[in-house]
């Protein structure tokens, strides 16, 4: 892999981990305020913005590969200009839906949810990510999974309530 591949490839890489981390202190209960949750999607967003234009503008594509211990299976993450066009909308919206939950937070009701939404959410947006380069069916599933169950979570994250719980159910079973 050349060096612009591999710059690409790290920055998409990073990108997803950073979401994927963005709420682990306010699981932890170390950010109630949202700064590292806001600051990680952020950073997050631009390195994904910057693994999109990439293959979009300059035509490049990269691949990561690894053995797996699934049979006939490989971890495979290829970037290309249409995985960078599915990335795109998720790099500009991940860092201002995060922005947006965390302006939502401060007037939830259940101030203890903070943490599993944010991680949820970061979850979520870590897997979409992922699913955009995914290039093999079995971690493409693996994703598509993450993104459902981080869905579920975030859909019974005020599970006190009955109306949220029964909502949680019928979106686990939908999804499913």
């Amino acid at each position: 892999m050349d060096l612009p591949n591999l710059i690409i490839a790290v920055a998409f890489v990073a990108a997803v981990l950073l979401a994927l981390c963005a709420g682990i202190p306010a699981l932890a209960g170390r950010d109630p305020h949202g700064t590292a949750f806001r600051r990680a999607l952020a950073a997050s967003g631009a390195l994904a913005l910057a693994a999109a234009l990439g293959p979009l503008l300059l035509g490049r594509t990269w691949e990561i590969a690894h053995a797996w211990n699934l049979p006939n299976a490989r971890l495979l993450i290829q970037g290309g200009p249409l995985g960078a066009a599915f990335l795109l909308p998720l790099a500009l919206s991940t860092p201002l839906l995060g922005w947006y939950l965390v302006a939502y937070d401060r007037d939830a009701p259940r101030l203890d949810s903070q943490g599993r939404v944010r991680f949820c959410f970061g979850l979520a947006a870590a897997a979409m990510m992922l699913l955009t380069h995914a290039a093999n069916a079995v971690l493409f599933l693996m994703a598509w999974e993450a993104v459902g169950l981080a869905g579920y979570f975030l859909v019974m994250a005020e599970d006190a309530q009955p109306e949220v719980r029964e909502a949680g159910w019928v979106y686990l079973v939908v999804s499913h």
